[in-house]
């Protein structure tokens, strides 16, 4: 069997909802063949809700949808589907993007740990006048903190922020 991937680098593009910018070329792509659809939903925490908002819209586009997380066995899953939606950066080689990836590889990802958080620098807040093409910074800070529960600071360009534990004082600029 010929399996139909559908890879899409944002599910959402300003004004409109939740894959309103592709819905003819998902109908085209998949075309009238593909009756099931398997969805990956790893890329947030809330599975069963981020399953909903894909079911919900691919269900209104004709297509029948499976969640890859409520399978009894996930590779057996991959293998019969009619058509996956997957996200883009977990189908390639590697999930790094040339957003994240360094110039040099280091070893490891692990800092020395002199203040006990993890910076996100060149912070902006979204500007509500943006036709920015996907999900705001800010949008996808909140799903960074889904999973890893790691403390963040976000530091605005041109905006000191200062940090103060028993041991430490931090000023970032």
């Amino acid at each position: 069997m010929k399996r139909r991937l559908l890879l899409v680098s944002n599910s959402t593009l300003h004004g409109g909802g939740y894959l309103g910018h592709c819905e003819k070329q998902i109908q085209e792509f998949f075309g009238e063949n593909v009756k099931r659809i398997l969805f990956v939903p790893y890329a947030l925490h809330d599975r069963d809700a981020y399953a909903k908002t894909a079911r919900d819209k691919l269900q209104s586009l004709g297509y029948a949808v499976d969640s890859i997380h409520e399978t009894a066995d996930p590779v057996e899953a991959v293998k019969k589907a009619e058509g996956i939606f997957i996200g883009t950066n977990v189908s390639t080689i590697s999930i790094n993007t040339t957003n994240d990836m360094p110039i040099v590889y280091p070893p490891t990802l692990a800092a020395i740990g002199l203040v006990p958080f993890n910076i996100n620098p060149h912070y902006l807040d979204p500007d509500p006048s943006s036709k920015h093409m996907g999900e705001t910074r800010e949008q996808r800070i909140q799903q960074y903190h889904e999973e890893p529960n790691t403390p963040s600071v976000l530091v605005s360009l041109g905006c000191p922020t200062r940090h103060r534990t028993p041991t430490t004082t931090a000023l970032t600029l």
